[in-house]
């Protein structure tokens, strides 16, 4: 039996190992176009060669042949590769079964399935609750009855959980895995791996704000790290999402939930619902520094697609809380055209930034998103804050402004717009109650430009016409923009 692919001058092209080399501005590659060993075949899909696997009765997959790269700016060596599931991988307990019909345990050995699947394992129902069922079909529907009955109870318990706790009764492994790594010419070296699905795990760890133990449900997406100046830093990016929940939190969503004989007798609607609790934390694409070298290495976020917090308590307040500041990508074009742009200004006069210019990615754009908190039902239920955006600030857009006024000290035409809209632009009604009388007082401010002002919404107008005529008193024009 030959194991490696070895060269035979009769079939040189069944036996060569080829090797792709080419190299460009990005630097060198370096790429194997078949396998070394023998029987396992190769294929190319969508710009990617991979190697098949069949393992028969276990499964199937295909695995990215590794690339290795040199890139000569940074100095660094690096291989990026991956695996894909292409038919679910299961592990036959044939031997298991074999086993316990040796010693006359026929029963044990009906019990026993074919093969357990290691893609997924799912217990929950259309409606995400436990399903017991489920379980018993896993087990060719011979489990005993008084089992079964048992698992039915624990399941009517356990369906009153939250719907996030409940999702980990569903689990499927990754379809691919994926990872990258690489090696700098002074020692230094990163490494990146991503799944998708994201891998689940569950970790023990401390409960806010009550100090008992807490289970953190984790779904990680993608993590990497690697050594920035030298190593004198770490950078650290994490994709994940994390859900913690204490026993007081469980047992809570099971009591209101199932309630009782003295709780059936009491009004309980101003509580929360039981299954919509949680406490969950988003990271997404979350980059973060690690000066490692001090007394204490703490993260320190930089950039981040998405941090989200979101929060339903058994006392029945909500809080949300969402920030996005993206990495900007590296566009070495439009950096170029900036540069030019800004020797102009600062060299020639009277030529002024664009600040309406096409950032095409690189802009560093920060966005306050959803900031609000919903007071329980006994005590209002209003929100406080804002459910929707807040603002969206272009790094870009509002230095150009800043630096165009310092040129121009230009008020009207350039420092207004410095400030974002949401900010110059508000329009705000207050409800308040005296004695018997139910008060509603409106108020605001605008600070704009005769250019911007007929495109403020109508929502947003400080102003109220009286008639077509009487018109604001910014534009004295008859405009639409104000609300009657």
């Amino acid at each position: 039996m030959e194991l490696f692919r070895t060269f035979d001058p009769k079939h040189p092209d069944e036996t060569t190992v080829n090797l792709e080399l080419r190299g460009g501005p990005d630097g060198a590659f370096v790429q194997l176009l078949n396998s070394p060993l023998k029987g396992v075949e190769t294929e190319e899909v969508n710009g990617k060669t991979y190697w098949n696997i069949d393992m028969g009765e276990i499964g199937a997959g295909r695995v990215q042949l590794p690339v290795f790269q040199y890139d000569p700016a940074r100095q660094v060596f690096a291989a990026s590769g991956g695996f894909e599931i292409t038919r679910e991988l299961q592990l036959p307990l044939d031997l298991l079964q074999n086993l316990f019909r040796s010693i006359k345990l026929d029963g044990v050995a009906d019990l026993i399935p074919d093969a357990i699947p290691l893609m997924s394992f799912d217990l929950l129902d259309n409606n995400d609750n436990l399903d017991p069922g489920k379980l018993n079909a896993f087990f060719h529907n011979r489990l005993p009855q008084p089992m079964l009955d048992a698992l039915g109870v624990v399941a009517s318990y356990f369906n009153e959980t939250p719907d996030r706790f409940r999702q980990f009764m569903r689990f499927n492994m990754p379809d691919t895995l994926a990872f990258e790594a690489e090696f700098g010419a002074t020692g230094t070296m990163g490494f990146k791996l991503a799944s998708s699905p994201g891998i689940k795990y569950i970790a023990v760890g401390a409960g806010t704000p009550v100090p008992i133990p807490a289970l953190n449900l984790v779904e990680l997406r993608s993590i990497s790290f690697h050594e920035m100046l030298n190593g004198q830093l770490i950078g650290l990016s994490v994709d994940a999402t994390i859900d913690k929940y204490d026993p007081v939190t469980l047992a809570a969503s099971v009591v209101l939930g199932k309630g009782n004989s003295v709780l059936d007798k009491i009004n309980l609607d101003f509580l929360p619902k039981a299954k919509e609790l949680r406490q969950t934390i988003e990271l997404g694409e979350l980059f973060s520094i690690i000066p490692y070298q001090t007394a204490l290495p703490i993260p320190i976020p930089v950039f981040y697609d998405r941090l989200r917090f979101d929060y339903a308590g058994v006392e029945g307040a909500n809080l949300g809380s969402e920030f996005r500041f993206p990495r900007p990508s590296l566009n070495l074009a439009f950096l170029a055209e900036v540069l030019n742009d800004f020797i102009a200004f600062f060299t020639v006069g009277g030529v002024l930034l664009d600040p309406y210019k096409d950032p095409k990615g690189t802009d560093l754009s920060y966005t306050i998103g959803a900031n609000y908190l919903t007071l329980p039902k006994y005590l209002g239920g209003k929100d406080i804050g804002s459910t929707q955006d807040i603002v969206t600030i272009s790094l870009y857009e509002n230095v150009a402004h800043l630096l165009n006024f310092l040129k121009t000290f230009s008020i009207i035409h350039e420092f207004v717009y410095v400030f974002p809209p949401e900010f110059r632009i508000q329009n705000k009604a207050f409800k308040t109650k005296f004695i018997n009388l139910d008060l509603e007082l409106s108020g605001g401010w605008v600070v704009s430009t005769p250019e911007e002002f007929p495109t403020i919404p109508e929502s947003n107008c400080l102003f109220r016409h009286r008639s077509a005529a009487n018109c604001c008193p910014f534009c004295r024009r008859s405009i639409r923009v104000c609300r009657v």
